[in-house]
């Protein structure tokens, strides 16, 4: 009577189970490789820090921009944007995009500058650090 039974195999079901785990690691494994270098930021990106200080003096609509502490950056690499406006450290002191700007160095953002106007109380200026064009990182802001 147990003759007649055909015998039960459960070594095929294993093996599938098992491959089909090894493809649902290698897709994850594969996802989570292509995840971090699309959208992690570089170390070189994450790590420029720089603080700047700003002196405002109403009277002449001018703006003193001081780099105060942090990393050394190239000048063409620091953005100084305004209401209107978007200048490179660089263009502002006609100076080489490569030469670094290093704590200490200061920009003056006046109507008698390359900024070619005053600055004044209701103006927002933002200090960007933007190494390529398709990332930009806000170092530092005066806020009146």
């Amino acid at each position: 009577m147990g003759r007649d039974r055909l015998p039960r195999d459960d070594r095929g079901v294993s093996e599938s189970a098992g491959v089909g785990v090894l493809i649902a690691l290698t897709v994850l494994v594969t996802a989570s490789v292509g995840i971090s270098v699309l959208f992690i930021p570089s170390e070189a990106e994450q790590g420029t820090n720089a603080t700047f200080s700003f002196d405002h003096f109403p009277d002449s609509g001018q703006l003193l921009v001081t780099h105060e502490d942090g990393d050394a950056i190239p000048a063409g690499d620091i953005v100084v944007s305004g209401e209107s406006k978007n200048l490179t450290w660089a263009s502002i002191l006609n100076v080489s995009t490569t030469k670094p700007v290093e704590p200490g160095d200061a920009v003056q953002l006046s109507d008698s500058s390359a900024w070619e106007d005053q600055v004044q109380q209701r103006h927002d200026i933002a200090i960007y650090y933007v190494p390529n064009a398709t990332s930009a990182k806000l170092l530092d802001r005066w806020e009146p």
